[in-house]
């Protein structure tokens, strides 16, 4: 890759919608997206899992519980990038995702913090890849 990667982060307020899955996913390719980190999905294992497989690279993700929360990482088809191992809480709050990237080693992280003040969540957000 002759540029930079281009990073994104956004909090979606939820992505349920057919309609507003195709809507991000063109944003993303207009903007010429790398890698993504999405929080606020409010998306389910298997409905993660479908978004990874529109946007055409990869990716790794937090499911929501209950609509709430979740969390996903897209990386470009682009990318020469491979997961190596990845792990999440059970709230949904925070992914991460090893890779190798031109075969150097990535971790990306991404998290939805608590809006209150909870001093014991980010010492327990860690990964364990």
């Amino acid at each position: 890759m002759s540029r930079p990667i281009r990073l994104l982060s956004l909090n979606i307020n939820g992505i349920n919608h057919p309609v507003k899955q195709t809507k991000l996913l063109q944003y993303l390719r207009k903007e010429s997206a790398d890698i993504v980190y999405l929080q606020e999905t409010h998306l389910s294992s298997t409905e993660a899992a479908k978004l990874i497989k529109l946007w055409k690279g990869g990716g790794c993700y937090a499911p929501s519980l209950n609509k709430k929360n979740g969390v996903v990482i897209l990386f470009s088809s682009k990318l020469s990038a491979t997961i190596i191992s990845s792990d999440h809480d059970v709230s949904g709050r925070w992914s991460c995702c090893h890779i190798t990237l031109n075969n150097f080693p990535l971790l990306l992280f991404t998290v939805y913090a608590p809006t209150k003040d909870n001093p014991l969540f980010f010492p327990g957000a860690h990964c364990n890849t």
